[in-house]
């Protein structure tokens, strides 16, 4: 695969824009880079010096031979994925995961419910005939339908109690990041596992957005250099991770204010 492309894919999976990936090599750089430098090597009417494919791993966070290995093919996701994920050196070094908040995402829909939504179906045929077969006289018509309804539902029942609890307690989630002492964490692109690295300092605002639900809600993360902000859709809990945010990392309140609970 050629450069040109694997640099657009890579920019695009760490969700930076052409503008944004030229103010962050400029940054690296000697030379600054502008955003029509990038586009040109994303086309093929230019050729990025060694110097700058040196640049584009550092800030794309990926190995300097996942871009010049021309054999390397990023159209597959299981190789992209591969790639996404090394973490070099310098960047393990500045995370600091002594304090750790993990992001859950809620994954509750219809299929949550489906067990309760079947006993209810069963429990309310069951009733219904039951009654029909006991008013219009049908004899031991009614007993032989509750019989029948009652070794359905009995099967049915532990485990819906249990995922009910469960549901009620926390809802049904899933971990797509964490929130530590310098970095904000989100793997994202769900074909090929991305993960984000947001330093705290390049963090401008979190805020709610827009319906939220009791235990979860939308949030959108502000980034400075990055135009649009990052949005985070159902995140569990969306309050207490933006309460936590503003008591931890408040440039006026000391880590030690912090009430653990």
């Amino acid at each position: 695969m050629k450069l040109s492309d694997k640099i657009r894919i890579i920019r695009k999976a760490r969700g930076l824009s052409q503008e944004a990936l030229g103010d962050s090599l400029s940054r690296v750089s000697e030379n600054g880079i502008s955003r029509q430098s990038v586009s040109d090597w994303e086309n093929g009417k230019a050729e990025p010096k060694l110097d700058n494919i040196r640049d584009l791993a550092e800030v794309l966070n990926v190995s300097f031979d996942a871009l010049l290995d021309e054999n390397i093919d990023l159209d597959d996701n299981r190789v992209l994925s591969s790639v996404l994920k090394h973490l070099s050196p310098e960047v393990k070094q500045t995370v600091n995961s002594k304090f750790r908040y993990d992001l859950r995402v809620s994954t509750l829909s219809w299929r949550s419910f489906r067990g309760a939504i079947a006993l209810s179906i069963i429990l309310v045929i069951t009733v219904l005939f039951t009654c029909i077969a006991f008013f219009c006289n049908w004899g031991d018509a009614w007993l032989f339908i509750v019989v029948i309804g009652g070794s359905c539902i009995l099967p049915l029942l532990p485990s819906t109690i249990i995922s009910l609890i469960r549901i009620s307690k926390r809802g049904e989630s899933v971990i797509i990041g964490e929130l530590n002492n310098t970095h904000l964490i989100l793997n994202t692109y769900k074909e090929a596992s991305n993960t984000l690295y947001i330093p705290i300092d390049k963090i401008e605002d979190i805020k709610l957005s827009e319906h939220q639900k009791r235990k979860y809600g939308d949030i959108t993360i502000a980034i400075k250099g990055r135009a649009k902000p990052i949005m985070v859709l159902k995140l569990m809990s969306p309050q207490k991770l933006i309460d936590i945010y503003k008591r931890i990392f408040s440039e006026n309140e000391e880590v030690d204010s912090v009430q653990i609970v």
